[in-house]
């Protein structure tokens, strides 16, 4: 599963993280970093959260794989 991490900035200068899980795994490219940035702008303009967004930090794609483990 690649989950996509989001780290905002607030008007207060703290660090504010969102992660969104089934990301598409295409977000690297050069039409999925146009999806980001609009994503990006879209909660900067809209500032659905409690905090004040001032700006993005960075974005990661996170690609995460778990193995189960047989235990007898």
């Amino acid at each position: 599963m690649k989950t996509i991490k989001l780290t905002f900035v607030t008007d207060a200068g703290k660090s504010f993280p969102v992660s969104m899980n089934y990301a598409d795994p295409e977000l690297t490219g050069t039409e999925g970093v146009a999806k980001v940035q609009a994503a990006v702008a879209a909660v900067i303009a809209q500032q659905p959260f409690e905090a004040t967004i001032a700006s993005c930090e960075k974005a990661e794609l996170i690609d995460r794989t778990s193995t189960e483990i047989a235990l007898a």
